[in-house]
């Protein structure tokens, strides 16, 4: 069952054309979708490259330095645009401590 429903998120790539989306999934797991993606693309005779592959993260002002270790992590293995949640926004200050502490960082991976 595993392997059939990885297969159905890898074949996606047929259809979607240049997007790959992963959810939250920790480095090893992340990291054995890549490599089934790539023997996908072979397979498919498909430029790997030419796919924007984009994971996931969640984040608030309480763990700062897991968010960017977390996007750190992701940028290694070639993720290249990450969606997130931030918790508690309706204050802002979650948001300001963002923009002032990850973004910067995260930008240069």
């Amino acid at each position: 069952m595993a392997e059939s429903a990885e297969q159905a998120g890898v074949d996606r790539i047929s259809v979607m054309d240049h997007v790959w989306q992963v959810g939250h999934l920790g480095p090893p797991e992340l990291a054995h979708k890549l490599d089934v993606l790539r023997e996908h693309c072979a397979a498919e005779d498909r430029d790997y490259a030419e796919i924007e592959k984009t994971g996931s993260t969640s984040a608030s002002g309480e763990n700062i330095g897991q968010i960017i270790e977390h996007l750190h992590e992701l940028a290694e293995l070639g993720i290249q645009v990450a969606h997130g949640t931030v918790m508690g926004a309706g204050s802002l200050q979650p948001l300001d401590l963002m923009a002032e502490h990850v973004i910067p960082v995260a930008s240069t991976f």
